[in-house]
Formats: C-alpha cells, sequence, structure tokens
C-alpha cells in the first residue's frame, strides 16, 4: 500500500494526463497558447515534486524537507483546480453558444464592441446564468462574461460595459486626489471595526464606481436608463458591516452609483439627451424617499463627495472615450448600421428614447 503523500502524488498525474487530453481538445482554438502554456507549467512542478519527494525520503527527520515537498503537492493541486475550473467554464460556452446561440453571440459583438471601444485586449465568452459578472480566467486576456437567461439583452448592454470595464483597473492609477482623501478619512476613523469596515468598503467601491463611470462614457445616455432599472432594490443605502478581506463583493450602495451616474448626465449631456431621462430620475428619488428610514447615519460621511470625485477623474484618464461623438450620432438619427464601431451602442439607446 502506499504511503499518503506518494498517493496523493499519484492522484494529482492522473489528473494531469487527464487534463492534457482534454486542453487537446482545444488546439484549433485561440485560447489553446494559454491553455498549453497551463499544463505544461504543472507538468514542470509535478516533476519538482518527484525531486523534493526523493530529497526527503534521503532524509525523513528532516521537517523543512517535508513542508517543502508538501507544499509542492499543494501548489499543483491548486493549479489543477483552477485549470478544471476553466475547463469546465469553455465547455460551459461551447454548450450556450449551441444552446442559446442568438443571445450569446448578441453578446460576444456587444462584448467585441466595448472592448474596441476601450483599446481593451482581451477576449469575453458569454455563459448564461443570473445576472451579470465578469470571471477572469487565467491572467487578463480571457474572461467569462455572465449574461442572465430571459431578459430582452440589448436594452440591459449598457450593463455589460461596466462588466467589460474591470480589466481596464489594472492600467488605471488611483488619482492623488483620491489616495489622499481616502487616508484622510480613514484616520479620521476612531473605532477599529468601523476603521476596517471603511477601508474593505471602498476598496471595493472605487472599481465598481470606477466601472459605472467608464459604463457610462461607453454608453452615454443608455447607461443611465439601464443602471436606473438596474438598481431597483429594497435597500438602496444598504453598506456591509463587520466585513474582512475575504469578502469580495461589496458593491457600492445603489444610491450612490445613481447618484455618480446621473451626476455625469448632468454634467456631460446636453439638454435635448437629458430631458427624457427626468420622469425616471423624479421616480428613482421618490424610491430613495420611500425608503430613507433604512438610511445609515453615517450615509454621507461615507458617501463621500471628494472620494467619489476622484474615482470619476481616475476612470475619465483611463481611456480614451467616444461619447461626444456617439452623442452626435444620437442627435442626427443616425442608422446603427452605418455607424462603425456604434452599432450596438446606439441601438441601446434608440431602445430607451423610443421606449
Amino acid at each position: 500500500m502506499p504511503r499518503i503523500p506518494e498517493y496523493r502524488e499519484s492522484i494529482l498525474e492522473e489528473h494531469y494526463v487527464a487534463l492534457q487530453r482534454e486542453v487537446e481538445k482545444y488546439s484549433d482554438r485561440p485560447i489553446s497558447t494559454v491553455l498549453e502554456h497551463k499544463i505544461e507549467s504543472i507538468g514542470d512542478d509535478i516533476d519538482k515534486i518527484e525531486h523534493r519527494r526523493q530529497n526527503f525520503r534521503a532524509s525523513e527527520d528532516d521537517q523543512r524537507l517535508y513542508s517543502r515537498y508538501i507544499a509542492k503537492l499543494d501548489t499543483v493541486q491548486g493549479h489543477i483546480e483552477e485549470l478544471e475550473r476553466t475547463l469546465t467554464y469553455l465547455e460551459l460556452h461551447d454548450t450556450h453558444r449551441q444552446r442559446f446561440s442568438e443571445r450569446v453571440c448578441l453578446a460576444d459583438y456587444i462584448c467585441t464592441e466595448i472592448t474596441e471601444a476601450l483599446n481593451l485586449e482581451i477576449s469575453c465568452l458569454p455563459v448564461v446564468r443570473d445576472g451579470y459578472a465578469l470571471l477572469p480566467l487565467f491572467g487578463d486576456e480571457y474572461h467569462i462574461v455572465f449574461i442572465p437567461r430571459g431578459e430582452e439583452l440589448l436594452p440591459q448592454a449598457p450593463i455589460l460595459a461596466h462588466e467589460v470595464a474591470h480589466p481596464l483597473l489594472l492600467r488605471a492609477q488611483k488619482s492623488p486626489s483620491f489616495t489622499d482623501r481616502f487616508g484622510k478619512l480613514r484616520r479620521s476613523i476612531d473605532d477599529d471595526g468601523r476603521k476596517r469596515d471603511f477601508y474593505e468598503n471602498w476598496l471595493q467601491w472605487y472599481e465598481e464606481l470606477f466601472c459605472d463611470v467608464v459604463g457610462f462614457f461607453v454608453f452615454g445616455p443608455a447607461y443611465a436608463f439601464a443602471l436606473l432599472h438596474h438598481l431597483f432594490e429594497q435597500k438602496p443605502f444598504r453598506i456591509s458591516r463587520n466585513v474582512t478581506p475575504r469578502d469580495n463583493a461589496l458593491h457600492p450602495p445603489d444610491a450612490l452609483r445613481i447618484r455618480t451616474t446621473l451626476d455625469l448626465v448632468d454634467e456631460q449631456l446636453s439638454p435635448e439627451l437629458r430631458e427624457p431621462l427626468e420622469p425616471l430620475r423624479t421616480e428613482y428619488e421618490r424610491h430613495l424617499s420611500r425608503l430613507s428610514d433604512s438610511r445609515p447615519s453615517y450615509y454621507d460621511e461615507w458617501a463621500d463627495d471628494e472620494l467619489v470625485a476622484g474615482t470619476v477623474t481616475t476612470a475619465r484618464n483611463a481611456a480614451e472615450y467616444e461619447l461626444e461623438q456617439l452623442c452626435t450620432e444620437l442627435r442626427n438619427g443616425t442608422d446603427p448600421n452605418e455607424a462603425d464601431g456604434m452599432q450596438y451602442r446606439l441601438e441601446a439607446n434608440y431602445y430607451w428614447y423610443e421606449d
């Protein structure tokens, strides 16, 4: 009977061989280079396992050698699990591309238009599930993008711009005004628990507000229309408390996201493009008023204007945007099929303006 570590090692090798066969199925796909590099890396690590095992067996009383041996087993298992998840999502994408071909193809076209507009060299692979999200695969080149089933996709296409904007954060540097204000506010909080909550929340609020700003500059008015309908829930002032670094879904309060977007509407859009949004703005303000009892006493302190302004500045500087041209095409009533690189952005805007 094999010893436990050797048994675990043999299982990992079996998984590795099986994964090699799976990776070969993608040999004619653009992602094959990434998959092949990953499987080769795992193979190299498996070779290192054997070397570490031999070192340990030669001196079994050496705890350091034993720890290094087991650590390499853990490392390989982690890489195998990551590759397994990636292959599962790739298989799901292929299945959905056949089962929901029209929906997946439309999402693919929209995401391509967005990535080209942002000059992002990434590939988005749509998968149908509840809600919108972006899941990076290996590195930053390939991403699974989740799209909902059922609802018409084009009106909510601007939300895809929010998701696709996340990789843009990697090349964006926080503005000094944000960094300075963030540090000042954090130092001003005496309670350690509240200070931790403020810190952990705003780390993620920054990213989400950044993506809202990018989404607006990519889709223009349609982003505001879509977001007003997308963020219509019972707790628009919700702020998570007692958070830890493991809490990785700390979105800003809906009220803050809507305020940030509508401020951009006021700053960037002409009166004729703003006016159709006014009834929705009024309705949303009434929504917030009716739920004002749920507004935390510290809401205004945390939803700080200077932090928001610093985030907006960072997002505006992160890419070259075509908002002015998009708005011109809208006012001119340009046929989406004749607008180079703006077809789906125009179609989404026309949907809301004609609704």
